[in-house]
């Protein structure tokens, strides 16, 4: 199931693609935060006719995208070619 939801976020931030499959691949930090945005994800499909529940699994869902774009656009950049 990650394959699909790594493919729903390469097509989310389609011009970091690369930057997202490496991270994924080489990151256990930034692997683990995509996993959980999946099971948030889940969650709150789930949850959907609880609207406070699934309200809960949303705002979890938002902080962890929150740390998935830092990942992306400040701390872990791709390494240069030489």
């Amino acid at each position: 199931m990650m394959d699909a939801f790594l493919d729903r976020l390469i097509d989310r931030y389609p011009e970091q693609a690369e930057q997202i499959v490496f991270q994924f691949r080489n990151n256990p930090v930034f692997r683990s935060i995509c996993e959980e945005m999946e099971l948030a994800e889940q969650a709150m499909l789930r949850w959907k006719n609880l609207p406070l529940r699934a309200a809960e699994y949303e705002e979890i869902f938002n902080g962890l995208s929150l740390e998935f774009r830092a990942f992306l656009t400040q701390e872990c950049q791709l390494p240069t070619k030489d």
